[in-house]
C-alpha cells in the first residue's frame, strides 16, 4: 500500500515537472517571438529614417542649386532693372531657395528625429502609416516647390521681355486662373495633409 502511494505520489511530482517544463518552453517560444517582432520594427524605422535622410541629401543639393540658378538668372535677365524693381520682379525666386531648405531638408530632419526618439513604441502599422505620410508630404512638398521656382523665374522672364507688372499675373499658367488655383491648392493641400498626419501619428506616441 505504501509502495503504491509512494509511486503516485512520484508520477505527480513528475508530471508537474514535465508541465513546468513545457510551460517553460512555451513562454521561451513566446519570448523569442516577441524579441523577433521587436527587431523586425527596429528594422522598418531604420528604413524609414533612412529613406527620409536620403530625401534631405537630395533636397538640400537642390536647394544650394536653386540659389546658384536664382543668381545668376537674375543677374543675365535683370541686369539693368532698378533695385525697387529687382527686389519685387525677384521675390518669387528668391525665396525659393529658402523654402526648399525648410520643406526639403528641416521638416523632414525634424520628422527623422522624433521618429527614432519614439522607435521602440512604433509598431507594423504605425510604420506603414508614417511612410504613407511621409510619401504625400514629400510629393506635395516637390510640388509646391517646382510651383514656386516655376512662377519665380516666369515673372523674371516675362518682365524681362518688357511684360508690366499689371499683364504679370495674367500671363502666368497660359493666362488659366482655375489651372493656377487647382494646383496650387493641391499642392498646398497635399503638404499641409502630410506634415498633419506624420505628426500625430508621433504626437500618440509621446
Amino acid at each position: 500500500m505504501n509502495f503504491l502511494r509512494f509511486s503516485l505520489l512520484n508520477l505527480k511530482v513528475i508530471t508537474k515537472l514535465r508541465l513546468c517544463k513545457s510551460s517553460f518552453s512555451n513562454i521561451r517560444f513566446i519570448s523569442i517571438d516577441i524579441s523577433e517582432v521587436i527587431s523586425s520594427d527596429i528594422m522598418k524605422v531604420e528604413q524609414l529614417i533612412r529613406k527620409i535622410l536620403r530625401f534631405t541629401i537630395i533636397m538640400t543639393i537642390l536647394a544650394l542649386a536653386i540659389g546658384v540658378f536664382y543668381r545668376e538668372t537674375t543677374k543675365y535677365l535683370l541686369k539693368d532693372v532698378p533695385l525697387d524693381k529687382f527686389i519685387v520682379v525677384s521675390t518669387y525666386l528668391s525665396i525659393s531657395h529658402g523654402h526648399t531648405f525648410v520643406i526639403g531638408a528641416f521638416i523632414p530632419l525634424t520628422f527623422a528625429f522624433i521618429t527614432w526618439f519614439v522607435r521602440e513604441k512604433l509598431t507594423g502599422n504605425d510604420i506603414a502609416s508614417l511612410n504613407k505620410a511621409f510619401t504625400v508630404y514629400a510629393f506635395g512638398g516637390v510640388m509646391s516647390l517646382f510651383l514656386l521656382i516655376f512662377k519665380g523665374f516666369e515673372v523674371v522672364k516675362l518682365y524681362s521681355n518688357g511684360v508690366s507688372f499689371d499683364a504679370l499675373n495674367s500671363e502666368l499658367f497660359f493666362g488659366n486662373q482655375a489651372l493656377r488655383s487647382s494646383l496650387y491648392g493641391t499642392a498646398h493641400l497635399l503638404l499641409g495633409v502630410g506634415v498633419i498626419w506624420y505628426l500625430y501619428i508621433l504626437w500618440k506616441k509621446l
